[in-house]
């Protein structure tokens, strides 16, 4: 299944396959939109962050400034309304992608899920205490 709310300029894709179901909420870009010289994807997988997404956004945000960013959260299956508060990132801003899994699979089918969904150039897998969240934008440096 694949849909487009056009209203909204939000895009639905879910996926069967290997025994999950993965729901992914995009923005879809405006006609016309340029695309940068480099794009730098971060997946970060993430179970029960409702709370800490906030100040998770405001870190990614600060660190990638200067650099053309997506960055793909998984949800590997959180109970609490971590979904939700990634629903309403995504139709803030178009950079935010989420992955949803309908139960939980762990860590690495989770990274795995964000690779697959990733169109950067270059992507960086990082936890979701976000320990490296400086080091993106040394390595990816202005664009």
């Amino acid at each position: 299944m694949s849909e487009v709310n056009a209203a909204k300029n939000i895009g639905v894709v879910e996926t069967r396959g290997a025994g999950r179901l993965v729901v992914m909420l995009t923005a879809v870009p405006h006609a016309g939109q340029e695309e940068a010289a480099m794009l730098v994807s971060v997946v970060i997988p993430v179970l029960n962050e409702a709370q800490t997404l906030p100040l998770m956004m405001e870190r990614l945000r600060m660190s990638l400034r200067n650099v053309t960013w997506e960055v793909i959260f998984v949800d590997d299956g959180s109970t609490d309304e971590t979904y939700c508060a990634l629903g309403r990132e995504a139709v803030r801003d178009e950079r935010v992608k989420v992955v949803r899994f309908s139960r939980n699979f762990g860590h690495q089918a989770a990274v795995t899920a964000g690779l697959d969904f990733a169109n950067g150039d270059a992507v960086v897998v990082m936890d979701r205490d976000l320990q490296d969240h400086r080091a993106i934008a040394r390595y990816a440096g202005p664009v």
